[in-house]
């Protein structure tokens, strides 16, 4: 018995000094982690001040464990030697974390100089995405304001989680696009940009394109796919996989070839249904690409889904009713004119947006109500000469300038340069 318990007392004492080394080691190891932690992200930071400071603690315990008399050592040696195997079993396990923690953020680095080198390889456009209004050279865009146009907005939601829509057989016409058309004004783009944050705030949110004659890059259909396929790189990881053997460079230049070997085809090999829900894209304002090459883009997206199905992607198509677009687009089964609402539906809508935008008007604007006559972008310049950017008026200055309107006329009254936005707009 003697032999024994003297036997238990060397081990321990062996495996105090070999845990020892082992921390000793572990604390080079978070020691070094600590010094190169700068040059990772917050995440792999935090896990190396962390992991030091667990050896530290796990030190300080063995440190308490050496400090006992040969008598506590002796008395203590079972619960001694279980004391050195949880400071293992807690080192090792702090160890892997932190390891795993590294893996991670190296991966993520490496996706992201993936990402990097290859849409340096496209024609991208970053006005176009749906959240750029407000940066330079952009026009300044918004959502719907709260409680308008929420019976679209949650038919096209809807539309955007069914998760039978896109499993059909394409040749019946592809569910998985949708096209919203309205005349000029009618607030097609505020509706898309809407979308675009009900589906990010769902995490289906794939990419956008929000046409404009306003610049270059968002007028011109080469810009449309690369700066698409650029914003699914991000959204779904695996694409960039496949994206390393598309010779980029070369396709780039050719419109005609983006849908089938940019997107279609680098889509479907990628695609794992297990592990991302599908994605919907947002093109809006296709009207406005030039030389006519939005009705070719739509014509060339849909004869594509109709011979391919496409799954985990959607597409939600805007465009005012153009003869040729609107050809293409009576195909599809998922479409909507902004003309059948209910003109009190829309009147209501109206109503709600003035008086977010006028608190201190709210019962004098009817006559703004009927003169937008279901033209939100009227209203929206109503709005715009009674809170001028940059010319805070009071309310008194308000309620004058709209009484000026009812005398004049708001189509006499309204500045010239208000006009021209409408007219812009158009």
């Amino acid at each position: 018995m003697l032999m024994l318990v003297s036997q238990k007392y060397f081990d321990n004492e062996e495996d105090l000094k070999a845990m020892m080394e082992r921390v000793s080691s572990r604390l080079v190891e978070a020691n070094r982690a600590l010094l190169r932690s700068d040059d990772y992200s917050i995440d792999v930071a935090a896990s190396s001040k962390q992991l030091a400071e667990l050896v530290v603690a796990e030190a300080l315990e063995i440190h308490n464990i050496q400090s006992l008399s040969l008598s506590e050592k002796t008395l203590g040696q079972d619960s001694i030697a279980q004391q050195i195997n949880k400071c293992l079993d807690r080192l090792d396990q702090g160890t892997q974390e932190h390891h795993r923690t590294v893996t991670q953020a190296i991966a993520r680095n490496v996706h992201q100089l993936l990402e990097h080198s290859l849409t340096s390889q496209l024609s991208y456009a970053p006005n176009a995405l749906f959240n750029a209004g407000g940066k330079a050279g952009t026009s300044s865009r918004q959502p719907c304001t709260p409680n308008t146009r929420e019976n679209l907005l949650d038919r096209l939601e809807a539309w955007a989680l069914d998760p039978v829509v896109g499993m059909e057989d394409p040749s019946a016409g592809p569910m998985s696009v949708f096209w919203l058309s309205g005349m000029a004004g009618t607030d097609k783009s505020t509706i898309a940009y809407t979308l675009c944050e009900r589906l990010r705030a769902c995490g289906r949110f794939g990419a956008s394109f929000f046409c404009s004659r306003n610049e270059e890059q968002t007028r011109s259909r080469k810009f449309i796919i690369p700066t698409i396929v650029g914003q699914l790189v991000s959204a779904y990881k695996p694409l960039v996989d496949i994206l390393r053997d598309v010779p980029l460079r070369l396709l780039d230049p050719v419109p005609n070839e983006h849908i089938s070997e940019l997107l279609v085809n680098p889509w479907s090999a990628a695609w794992q249904p297990k592990r991302q829900a599908p994605l919907v894209i947002v093109i809006d304002a296709l009207d406005e690409i030039v030389d006519n090459q939005g009705v070719d883009f739509i014509k060339q997206l849909i004869s594509s889904l109709s011979r391919t199905q496409l799954c985990g992607l959607k597409f939600f198509l805007t465009s005012r009713p153009h003869p040729d677009i609107k050809k293409s687009c009576d195909q599809l089964r998922a479409r909507f004119r902004l003309e059948e609402i209910q003109p009190s539906e829309v009147k209501e809508d109206i109503r709600r947006f003035l008086c977010e935008q006028l608190p201190d008007l709210k019962t004098e604007l009817d006559p703004v109500v009927e003169e937008s006559a279901g033209i939100f972008i009227y209203a929206a310049t109503v709005v715009r000469h009674l809170r001028p950017p940059g010319v805070p008026l009071t309310a008194g200055e308000q309620k004058a300038r709209l009484k000026r309107l009812r005398t004049v006329g708001f189509g006499n009254e309204i500045a010239a340069d208000d006009v021209g936005k409408i007219l812009k707009g158009l």
